[in-house]
């Protein structure tokens, strides 16, 4: 039992598990998610005045705003994009063709009628930048105008059709109707002139191409002739099959001598054979025959190196010579056998002999010249492929402009307007019920934001939820409302929700510790004035009610309690007897000036009290001494249970120590006013200085408040509850 209170119980960890199972609050996750809605729930219950009030101001702003709000309404119109829509002119031979509608050609149309030009159209039309008293530049009034109707337009593609709806909004009813309709109108007319726009601009520009066309034309045909004329290129043309054929004179000439010479070299073979047929008469025919076979050689020899080799060639000139020699001999035959006759045929075989000569030499030279004409005729082909180029890049230029001219009388609408806007009667906004119904809501929303965040923010511990969120301590009770009179008197009471509150905590700390409720306890406090005394001697009445013997020692020696009740009404005993020790008490048992039985009172058979006595100078050297352990001590072995009434821990020495000494101590909590820092400061220096805080009893908790009221924490925080049940927390709250 000494080393029990000089250290404590040292069976007991200081936060580890009791034999109940029990472990600090705040290292456990059992029931998180039900505690955290019991203290939203707790919060909206404890600021639902707060709450009906900002959600009446909401309703009330729903109904000013409404009440201040010019009358809004709106007009609509509907166009269409009609790609069936046939030419105002058909075209012989040329049929009209429907546009093609894709989606990417209606998300076109659909941003063409957003655009600011078609906005500034419809302002100018209807002369809506000078309504008004409107002042500034006409570029500042039109851009007003502009952006005030761009607010007010809504332009939007109705799905899976073609159709286009375009709604205005505006204080003025028919001006509405007048924006709708201009703003349809207007787009149609913007459509039409930008397909005019866009022939005009090919006009222009077919226009340009033509006269580069043909300066370009002139141009290469210039240089054409002119290299014809320096080279002396003829060019002669003639119908062809596929249209006209192109050649110079001189291939025309050498065609012509060619062809001339044939004929002339026929006439001749034809001499020559009449010739030999006169000679191959009887007279002197062996000599002849003869002669004419030599002189068939040398021909046949002549005409065969006649294509390699030209007349003036010395072989070919002797040649000619033998030739001329053997007919000269056959002539001399046939004048002697033939006579006139022999004669005739020799003058017509010469003829065509020399003529067939004349015109070789002819050909020969138009040969030559051809030659040479062919390479310039290469410079004089790339100079008319360039003139043949321009002239049908030409054509083709003059052909497209006739037909955009053509086309420039052809254009199709393809928006038409479907429904025209007439002038609404009834306003769209403000809508009264809707303005209500959302200032309702926006007032219930903020609400029971600003008391979430008042509760959470406030940092006070107001509940048994915050006990254990807040603090993360178990939560072992609450007392309800009272001061130290009424408690002693309720405590008369079995019946009565003090007695039960306390009853209750004293059956929970049955489990606080190993060896069950503790024999040697304290209760202290964050601050002065928070119930430490009323709940000390509510669970010692508790306690000897239940058979045990209990003594309190009042050991706040610097502000005591129970000194005070010498003249109290409601223990006039107690008061009595407390007079007897003409207010002596702890301390003058620890400096030797009383013994402990001179100076114990008697509250009940079984509960005593043992008052501070006088007021030291020294309060925590007198808590510290041998004599204080001692006294202690001896209690101990007369009780059944000691319990301390110890100072507040913040600024004090006493508390810790008196902690450090006993087997538990429970710490007190008055609601709604020490700050939940301050309490787990003081919670956290009760364990540094090996204290064992078994948990939290919060006083002055509100009985007609769910969250505070000490039955529903009775059967909420017993010992066993699983984690199954939790849900019934704040269930059991919402019933309440």
């Amino acid at each position: 039992m000494d080393a029990d209170i000089q250290s404590g119980n040292a069976s007991t960890p200081r936060d580890g598990p009791t034999a109940a199972g029990y472990t600090r609050y705040g290292s456990e996750s059992s029931g998180l998610a039900d505690l955290q809605l019991a203290s939203v729930i707790t919060a909206i219950r404890r600021n639902r005045l707060l709450i009906a009030g900002v959600t009446l101001l909401g309703l009330l702003a729903g109904f000013l705003i409404a009440a201040a709000t010019p009358n809004v309404y709106e007009a609509a119109a509907q166009i269409e994009v009609n790609p069936e829509t046939l030419r105002a002119v058909e075209i012989e031979g040329q049929e009209g063709q429907a546009a093609e509608i894709d989606t990417t050609y209606l998300q076109t149309q659909l941003e063409l009628l957003r655009t600011r030009v078609l906005q500034e159209r419809v302002v100018r039309e209807l002369r809506l930048d000078v309504a008004g008293d409107a002042a500034g530049t006409p570029k500042m009034r039109l851009d007003a105008a502009v952006d005030r109707l761009e607010n007010a337009v809504t332009v939007s593609q109705l799905e899976d059709t073609r159709l286009f709806r375009i709604v205005v909004e505006d204080t003025d009813p028919a001006r509405a109707a007048r924006i709708a309709n201009a703003y349809a109108e207007e787009f149609i007319a913007l459509n039409i002139e930008r397909q005019l726009g866009t022939s005009a601009f090919a006009r222009e520009f077919l226009a340009d191409q033509i006269r580069d066309t043909r300066a370009n034309l002139e141009n290469s045909e210039r240089a054409l002739v002119e290299y014809a004329r320096s080279q002396g290129i003829i060019s002669l043309t003639s119908p062809g099959a596929d249209g006209t054929n192109t050649e110079s004179l001189a291939v025309r000439s050498l065609a012509d001598v060619n062809s001339a010479l044939i004929e002339a070299r026929v006439r001749r073979i034809n001499a020559e054979e009449k010739m030999r047929f006169e000679a191959s008469k009887p007279d002197n025919i062996a000599e002849r025959s003869t002669l004419q076979g030599q002189l068939a050689l040398l021909r046949a020899e002549y005409e065969q190196k006649a294509e390699l080799f030209k007349p003036e060639y010395p072989e070919m000139v002797a040649l000619q010579q033998q030739i001329r020699s053997l007919e000269q001999s056959l002539a001399n035959l046939r004048t002697q056998g033939q006579g006139e006759t022999m004669r005739a045929l020799r003058n017509e075989y010469n003829a065509a002999l020399g003529e067939e000569r004349q015109l070789q030499a002819q050909l020969a030279a138009l040969e030559t010249s051809a030659l040479s004409e062919r390479g310039d005729s290469i410079q004089y082909n790339i100079l008319k492929r360039d003139v043949d180029t321009n002239a049908a890049q030409y054509d083709a230029l003059l052909e497209r402009f006739k037909q955009i001219g053509t086309a420039a009388t052809q254009v199709q609408n393809l928006i038409s307007v479907v429904e025209p806007a007439n002038v609404p009667t009834e306003p769209v906004r403000p809508n009264l019920a809707v303005n209500l119904a959302l200032g309702l809501i926006a007032g219930l929303i903020l609400g029971l934001v600003i008391a979430v965040l008042t509760s959470i923010l406030s940092g006070k511990v107001r509940s048994m939820t915050d006990v254990e969120q807040l603090l993360g301590e178990k939560a072992l009770g609450a007392i309800p409302k009272g001061g130290f009179d009424s408690i002693v008197a309720e405590l008369r009471d079995p019946k009565s929700e003090i007695y039960e509150a306390f009853l209750s905590l004293a059956n929970r700390m049955r489990f606080a510790t190993e060896r069950g409720f503790p024999r040697l306890m304290s209760l202290s406090s964050t601050l002065p004035a928070e119930g430490k005394s009323s709940s000390t001697f509510g669970l010692a009445h508790v306690l000897a009610r239940q058979g045990r013997r209990v003594i309190v020692l009042d050991a706040d020696l610097r502000m005591p309690t129970f000194l005070g009740l010498e003249r109290n009404e409601v223990l006039p005993d107690l008061s009595r007897q407390i007079r007897a020790t003409q207010g002596r008490g702890i301390t003058e048992v620890l400096i030797g000036e009383a013994r402990p039985e001179e100076v114990i009172v008697s509250i009940s058979e079984r509960f005593d009290l043992l008052p501070s006595g006088d007021t030291p100078p020294n309060p925590a050297e007198l808590l510290s001494s041998e004599a204080w352990a001692a006294l202690v001590r001896s209690l101990t072995d007369k009780y059944d249970h000691v319990i301390i009434d110890s100072p507040p821990v913040l600024g004090l020495a006493d508390a810790p120590m008196i902690a450090s000494m006993v087997n538990a101590t429970l710490f007190i909590v008055q609601s709604d006013r020490a700050l939940s820092q301050q309490v787990r400061s003081a919670i956290r220096r009760l364990r540094d200085n090996n204290g064992k805080v078994i948990g939290v009893v919060l006083t002055q908790a509100n009985p007609g408040s769910s969250d505070d009221a000490y039955d529903y924490y009775q059967y909420s925080y017993s010992y066993g509850e699983s984690e199954a049940t939790g849900w019934r927390r704040w269930l059991q709250a919402l019933r309440r």
